[in-house]
Formats: C-alpha cells, structure tokens, sequence
C-alpha cells in the first residue's frame, strides 16, 4: 500500500469538517437511548420551561390580584411551581448524566469492534498514535462535550420559543416585528 506518487507508506489523515450530519446526529440518538430517551429528555427540557414560565405567569397573577389571596397561599403557590421546577431539572441532569456515559460507552464499543475487524493494511498505513488519539481525546470530546452542546441547544429553542409564545399573547403586534428577523437568521 505504498503510495506510489510520493513513496509514502503512511496515508495522510483525513477529518470531516463544517456542519455535523444528521445522519451522525441519529447515530448519536440511538447511541444514548433511541429516539424514545430523546423524547424523554426533550420533554423534562419542556417541562422546566413550562415551571420557568409558569412561575413569572404566576408572579404577574399574584401582583394584579394580591387583595383576593393571601401571602402565605400566594407564597405556597410560588414554592410548589419552582419545587417542581427544581425537581424536574435535577431528573433531566441526572437523566443527561446516565444517558451521555451510555452513549459514549456505546460508541467506543463500536469504534473498537471495527477497528479489531480492520484489515492489517489498515495498521500499516495508519501510525499508531493516530489511532490512539481516536480513541483517547475523540472519544473524551464526545464524552464531554456533545450531549452538553445538544442539550444547550434544545433548552435554547424552547426558552426561545416560550419567550416568543408569551409575548405574542400579551403583544401580539410584535410578531410582525419578529417576522424579518426571523427571515434574516433562518
């Protein structure tokens, strides 16, 4: 396999750069759980948002109506949202935890099933510490950093969407406002 333009036996690495497939980003999904557990994540992400909101919704209640309810009820209302609230985002971390450990156990799993099926051309072409930094810093990237980027971007959306939601139904005219800017961004 030496390559005959330059007389090299060792093939110059190639990497994948720019957007992440979605094919990668379903590969991902099936790694931590299936598309189940990531509906399940989605909806503890839903959920928080839906006590974040609730619980300014109830504030703005509780000041346009304080003479009807008294303190302590008005108070315990507030507690129970953001208990809820808390709980809910202690699952959805914990739920994250467990599920970025699996899939980045499976996905080193079937990274070291194919590279033991690797034809031994492939371990004369490739230098050693090249497949060790796939296994070490690539798999440590994935481990840390991915689930991270994907819940930050799902949590953002919703908020996004949520903030929108509210403020189209207490001043809806600012949609069209919305409207070019949405075009600009998307």
């Amino acid at each position: 396999n030496i390559d005959e333009a330059e007389g090299k036996l060792i093939q110059k690495e190639h990497r994948a750069i720019g957007v992440v497939s979605k094919r990668v980003v379903g590969i991902y999904c099936l790694a931590i759980g299936g598309f189940g557990v990531v509906a399940l994540i989605a909806a503890t992400f839903i959920i928080v948002e839906l006590c974040r909101s609730g619980a300014s919704v109830w504030l703005s209640v509780w000041s346009t109506h304080s003479d009807e309810m008294t303190p302590l009820r008005a108070m315990g209302v507030y507690a129970l949202i953001n208990m809820c609230n808390l709980g809910v985002s202690y699952m959805s971390q914990l739920l994250l935890a467990r599920q970025s450990v699996q899939g980045g156990r499976s996905l080193q799993q079937s990274m070291y099933a194919s590279l033991i099926r690797a034809p031994m051309a492939f371990f004369d072409t490739t230098p050693l510490g090249r497949v060790l930094n796939r296994f070490t810093k690539d798999v440590s990237d994935v481990d840390k950093n991915t689930i991270t980027m994907i819940s930050a971007f799902v949590r953002m959306s919703i908020q996004m969407t949520s903030a929108i939601i509210i403020i189209g139904s207490t001043a809806y005219y600012t949609l069209f406002a919305f409207a070019p800017i949405f075009a600009l961004f998307y």
